[in-house]
């Protein structure tokens, strides 16, 4: 009887029940994989350790992405980080404004208000005065547009998003010439 009681007597073993607990490096390195890949479930991420030589299952993957609260592929893509968002459209962003200035007109001793419109790679904070009118108009604006999204030497190649205000001056004409030319409007509102 006593050989039977030894052999089914466990109390020994009780801190070594179920699975060895993953290496801490392991659980940092799935972590930042879920982070860096929103669109990676838990079966692609244990495939990418599969190709390191490292067994590691879909459901381990998924413990520890709920242990960290981390939610599942579909909704990572959803909610992405500003700083990935940034990172991603920062090079592609540009952002066009104007200020005015009076100046003295020395003929007639007059202030004239005068409207420079500036264009500014958003990445290289790089910033391009555009020019300069007493009057913004339609025609002067699509000319400043053709300028600017010049193939050859514009300032906006490359550029896709062009941030402006709501101001007038940026009508729909002007507003579609950018779109012809690849760039898309991003309005905000002051």
């Amino acid at each position: 009887m006593k050989f039977i009681c030894q052999k089914w007597d466990h109390s020994n073993k009780a801190d070594q029940r179920g699975r060895p607990l993953l290496e801490p490096e392991i659980v940092d390195k799935v972590i930042e994989l879920l982070k860096d890949s929103p669109n990676w479930g838990d079966e692609s991420v244990s495939d990418r350790f599969c190709n390191l030589n490292i067994i590691l299952s879909p459901s381990s993957v998924g413990n520890i992405r709920r242990t960290h609260s981390i939610p599942p592929a579909p909704e990572r893509q959803k909610t992405g980080s500003w700083e990935r968002f940034l990172a991603v459209m920062w090079p592609m962003l540009a952002a066009m404004d104007f200020t005015t200035v009076e100046i003295l007109d020395p003929v007639t001793n007059e202030l004239t208000i005068m409207y420079l419109l500036f264009a500014m790679r958003l990445e290289t904070r790089e910033v391009q005065f555009v020019g300069m009118t007493e009057n913004p108009n339609e025609e002067w604006m699509l000319n400043q547009a053709r300028k600017l999204t010049d193939p050859i030497d514009g300032f906006l190649i490359n550029k896709t998003h062009m941030i402006i205000d709501n101001d007038t001056i940026f009508s729909k004409a002007i507003q579609k010439a950018l779109n012809w030319y690849g760039h898309r409007m991003c309005s905000h509102l002051y």
